[in-house]
């Protein structure tokens, strides 16, 4: 510790010393050592959220492909959770293979869902045919916005670990929320529009035009998908409309 650091402490009462000092080293941290002023704040907690933070081993370090550890700030937010909650937490940042971790907010709003939603999102956490490519909490909670039908339908239609014709990217949550909610015939037809080759890679409809375009009735989707092939420009859901007059056919 450096002067600064020494002066701080000795600044502290005598029941916030007594916590400080058990956190000057922690043996299963090793090298990886609880910085002073983390010391400083968590010495700062009550001895009632102190003693919880113990208890549920935040002080120490989770092991995985990069290892975990959590701030004062993290920690306190993680003992709001009840004990079933704080399950729920330590699936989120004990995760098999993962290299991004999720915040202590994020982990904190996951283990507040319901068993049943949980367990959903739990699949989404590690997902083998992603590799470095694993969805983070914005992706989470695009998905999340997916009846537990439609989440079944779009894990059925193999979205979690499908590519993007135009990007070669997997899809992001967001796509895959707005696949995930068309019927069966209207995904046919998204697919159909995936990628268009009259159109070539930089004209490509985006998800949000290829889903609307699909909602059409057979009708309208007949002129657009002929329109789409015709018209080598950036087409929103609009400016087809808008070529669907009379006048215009």
């Amino acid at each position: 510790f450096s002067d600064n650091d020494i002066s701080n402490f000795l600044n502290l009462n005598e029941e916030e010393f007594n916590r400080a000092q058990q956190l000057f080293y922690i043996p299963e941290r090793g090298r990886n050592q609880i910085k002073a002023l983390e010391i400083l704040r968590f010495a700062k907690l009550t001895d009632e959220e102190f003693n919880l933070v113990k208890k549920r081993g935040l002080f120490g370090l989770f092991k995985g492909v990069k290892d975990r550890s959590f701030n004062c700030y993290e920690a306190s937010r993680l003992i709001e959770l009840n004990d079933e909650e704080f399950e729920k937490a330590k699936q989120c940042f004990q995760i098999k293979n993962r290299v991004y971790t999720f915040s202590a907010d994020e982990i904190a709003r996951y283990a507040r869902l319901d068993d049943e939603t949980f367990e959903r999102i739990k699949k989404l956490f590690y997902i083998e045919q992603r590799g470095n490519n694993q969805f983070d909490s914005f992706d989470i909670d695009e998905i999340l916005k997916l009846s537990k039908e439609e989440f079944e339908r779009a894990k059925k239609r193999g979205l979690f670990a499908s590519y993007d014709d135009v990007s070669g990217k997997l899809f992001n949550g967001f796509a895959i929320m707005l696949y995930g909610k068309l019927s069966d015939g209207e995904f046919e037809r998204a697919k159909e529009l995936f990628y268009i080759d009259e159109r070539g890679k930089d004209s490509q409809l985006i998800p949000m035009e290829i889903t609307e375009i699909a909602k059409l009735d057979d009708n309208e989707y007949k002129r657009a998908k002929e329109l789409l092939k015709k018209e080598n420009i950036a087409v929103s859901y609009t400016h087809l409309r808008a070529h669907e007059t009379d006048s215009y056919l």
